[in-house]
């Protein structure tokens, strides 16, 4: 009878290759000190979101003054994340003057959904400018909610795997609402962030965790998908990012 020995060499990672952090893209809408009552509906500016409040008598629609902006030749995404107990179904947008004058970012305004976040996408040959949020209350809804929206160009991570076999990297995303994350083009993680802020992924072990312990329930997509091939990759992302970090991106074999 023979006997037959295999060795088999391991995966390695690099033990001197450091963690690459990248920021979210850059938010183009900045607002202007804010508060307004109407119909029994208050809406305020504060603490980086907009405080939306009350039991709207009628429908009520408010057009909230931002920074005149003018998005270029490009791709955009425009981002929501109402955090609160009753959205009342309620709409946003970005628009130019009014509505009834002027136009919205892409085909129409965003549905509000409670702690949940909904994104939008437009792209346009000719600048666009903005100088609005628009935003609408139903007719005889109790609304409470901390609206949070962002505008941002289409960008791309660039990484280089550079190694000679596929990795399964650990991402550590900081920011809030719900958030996707695909690497080449494939569409591996949902993440129901909420206001947990910050999430460590770890596709190799199947994991996902931040301080308060497993977040594996608030991710949803399969781990092992989520490849860094050898060579150049692409990671995109859509909604409310402030940073990711990857980590564990190139492997030997």
């Amino acid at each position: 009878t023979a006997t037959i020995t295999l060795y088999v060499q391991p995966f390695k990672y690099s033990l001197t290759e450091e963690g690459l952090s990248f920021s979210g893209s850059k938010q183009l809408i900045e607002f202007i000190n804010f508060i307004e009552e109407k119909n029994g509906i208050t809406v305020e500016y504060i603490n980086d979101c907009l405080r939306v409040q009350g039991l709207s008598t009628q429908k009520s629609v408010f057009f909230i003054p931002i920074e005149y902006v003018q998005l270029e030749n490009g791709e955009y995404f425009f981002s929501a994340y109402a955090a609160g107990e009753n959205t009342g179904e309620s709409k946003v947008s970005l628009c130019n003057d009014t509505p009834f004058f002027g136009y919205y970012f892409g085909d129409a305004p965003l549905e509000i959904w409670e702690n949940e976040g909904n994104t939008t996408s437009a792209s346009y040959e000719k600048p666009k400018p903005f100088n609005y949020i628009y935003l609408e209350i139903p007719s005889n809804k109790n609304v409470e909610y901390n609206l949070y929206l962002k505008v941002y160009k289409k960008e791309q991570i660039k990484i280089l795997n550079k190694g000679n076999v596929y990795s399964n990297p650990t991402l550590v995303i900081n920011g809030k609402g719900d958030i996707r994350v695909n690497a080449n083009g494939e569409n591996n993680f949902f993440i129901r962030l909420g206001m947990e802020n910050t999430i460590t992924i770890d596709t190799e072990n199947m994991e996902a965790y931040n301080a308060g312990g497993l977040k594996n329930r608030l991710v949803f997509g399969d781990y092992d998908d989520f490849k860094i091939l050898p060579g150049v990759n692409f990671i995109n992302y859509t909604g409310l990012v402030d940073k990711i970090t990857i980590k564990n991106y190139s492997r030997w074999i």
